[in-house]
């Protein structure tokens, strides 16, 4: 089906060999069927497009409910549900007057991220890393670097794009990555080939057939220089890190980086260490910052259960998640899933229900949904955390690197 696909398609299209691509029949969920009768799990979600699961009856749904109006006319006459649509993304985003643009595929996702990029830096050039692929529009042509799809367009592309390895010190034969990373920091220093100052780095470390690639600390610090926000979290542990905490505020202010303080919580079995004695509530540090410095409430949220302040001697913002002296049950919205199918809907309980068997009992994801809202619908009120009777008590054994934080 290959070859039939070479004849009839543009050549810089669909990448084509003895093997590539898959053609599928039927997707459902998170599998996939192939016209030769083939299952695949997709781990990628249609690279990102089907986050859902494929066929989601949610969308489907969405999908019939907007059959009256299949489409409007874009920026002249737009249909209404634009806007509601537009409002609830930018609800989500962290920042203030957060504005939003629709895409149609992920070219034109790029072709909107190099344009804000450009004007937001005011320099138009770019930085990209060999072996990825950004699409096939002009712009997010340019920022990639296979032949295959450049060479027929090769004169037509912008030439203010450099690009360097990818900073992987799993396969760069130089500590750290090294030479990439000196290849990195000449092309923002020197400048795109065409001699433009350089604003925007298309970061894509999931890179398909080119493979998957690992950050640096090196590489990060390289990015950060070139304006990527990087944010630290740390646990503030009482009698073990409580004299390094003001100097980590003080060297991320130096560097630029946004830090949250989280409470220990009891969690896992932690040998000789004593969760009682490491707890210190966040409103004791938040006491002694505010002796250091001057503190403002923000009232961003970024999804999560972080509270924000401003210190406003270095404008450094500075979070707060504090499951113990100030709980966020009543608004917790996170469940989490493990790699073997557990779905845990609190991080301080044990309980948790079972999705792998639902998932490989059928296809009809109306099973494992239904699986998951059962789930959901027994999620309790809150932890049982508590510290304040000077015993540790609602333990739990699992450890959180099971489900994550």
């Amino acid at each position: 089906m290959g070859v039939r696909l070479h004849e009839v398609e543009s050549r810089n299209v669909t990448f084509v060999a003895e093997h590539w691509p898959v053609f599928w029949a039927e997707a459902v969920g998170a599998n996939i069927l192939d016209v030769d009768g083939n299952v695949f799990v997709d781990l990628t979600s249609a690279f990102g497009v089907a986050l859902l699961g494929h066929a989601s009856p949610c969308v489907q749904a969405a999908l019939r409910a907007g059959a009256t109006l299949i489409h409007g006319m874009g920026d002249i006459h737009p249909p209404a549900p634009k806007l509601e649509l537009l409002e609830r993304l930018a609800a989500f985003s962290p920042w203030p007057d957060a504005r939003v643009i629709l895409a149609t595929g992920g070219s034109e996702a790029v072709e909107g991220a190099l344009k804000t990029a450009a004007l937001a830096s005011g320099r138009p050039g770019v930085l990209a890393f060999d072996g990825a692929y950004h699409g096939l529009t002009a712009g997010s042509l340019s920022a990639t670097p296979r032949a295959h799809f450049r060479a027929p367009f090769e004169d037509q592309l912008y030439g203010g794009v450099a690009f360097t390895p990818f900073p992987d010190p799993l396969r760069d034969a130089t500590p750290n990555g090294a030479d990439a990373l000196d290849a990195v920091r000449s092309a923002l220093i020197s400048g795109a080939p065409n001699g433009d100052a350089i604003g925007t780095i298309i970061i894509e470390p999931v890179q398909g057939l080119a493979g998957a690639f690992d950050f640096s600390r090196e590489f990060l610090e390289a990015a950060r220089e070139a304006g990527l926000r990087v944010k630290i979290n740390t646990v503030a542990l009482k009698g073990f890190n409580e004299d390094e905490l003001f100097r980590l505020s003080a060297w991320c202010a130096e560097n630029d980086m946004d830090l949250t303080f989280i409470e220990v919580m009891p969690m896992g079995d932690i040998g000789n260490e004593d969760r009682l004695g490491q707890y210190w509530s966040l409103k004791d540090l938040r006491a002694e910052l505010e002796g250091r410095h001057a503190l403002s409430d923000l009232g961003e949220r970024s999804g999560g259960p972080a509270r924000y302040v401003r210190i406003e001697e270095t404008g450094q913002k500075i979070g707060f998640i504090t499951p113990l002296s100030h709980n966020f049950c009543e608004s917790c919205n996170r469940v989490r899933i493990t790699c073997t199918g557990e779905i845990y809907t609190c991080l301080g309980q044990d309980g948790h229900s079972d999705l792998r068997a639902p998932l490989r009992a059928s296809k009809d994801p109306s099973v494992l949904e239904e699986a998951i809202r059962k789930a959901i619908g027994l999620k309790p009120k809150g932890h049982d955390f508590d510290y304040s009777r000077q015993t540790v008590d609602g333990r739990v054994a699992r450890h959180m690197s099971h489900t994550g934080g």
